[in-house]
């Protein structure tokens, strides 16, 4: 009987996943951007335009707390600078936050960060992107699927990376952000 009632539970939280997010078995998602960097990094200097690109497919999906839908996910995230390297991450989970005190806004979280960026060659977890909107801009917990549902995201777009420790951190604005998930 406990078995049973085990998978129903199961079944019924499946259901409740699929249902506020779609198919998310299927979906993956790529971004493209740029960073402007605020600080310096070994050879980069501040001011200094940077590539970046985030690709991932959703593997499972849960209501974190009352306000974040949490994606796990398989994916990369990678921001270079011609002949000067890159610095990587493997991307673990993506978080959409719906906060009706600040501001709505999608997390991007890299683990396992390497790369040679500037020269520097150690770097400490996590690598992020927050993209931020007022309050009520995101209308659901799905992740945006069009170029133009991405970019309603415009309030704040941040790059940031740890590099070699916590209190020596790599950062800059995102700019022209283009995205989609299918």
């Amino acid at each position: 009987m406990h078995a049973r009632r085990t998978t129903i539970a199961a079944l019924l939280l499946a259901l409740t996943v699929i249902t506020k997010t779609g198919a998310i078995a299927s979906d993956s998602c790529h971004l493209t951007f740029q960073v402007v960097a605020d600080n310096a990094i070994g050879s980069i200097a501040a001011g200094d335009r940077l590539r970046g690109s985030v690709q991932f497919t959703i593997s499972s999906a849960r209501q974190s707390d009352e306000e974040t839908f949490s994606y796990m996910t398989n994916g990369t995230m990678t921001l270079s600078a011609p002949g000067q390297g890159s610095v990587n991450g493997l991307v673990d989970v993506v978080h959409v936050v719906r906060s009706p005190y600040i501001a709505d806004y999608i997390a991007i979280d890299a683990t396992t960060v390497t790369g040679d960026l500037g020269g520097e060659s150690r770097y400490v977890d996590p690598m992020l992107i927050r993209l931020y909107g007022p309050v009520e801009t995101l209308t659901s917990y799905d992740l945006p699927t069009t170029n133009a549902e991405w970019n309603v995201l415009t309030q704040r777009r941040v790059f940031q990376v740890y590099a070699p420790t916590t209190a020596d951190t790599f950062n800059g604005p995102i700019e022209q952000l283009t995205g989609t998930c299918s």
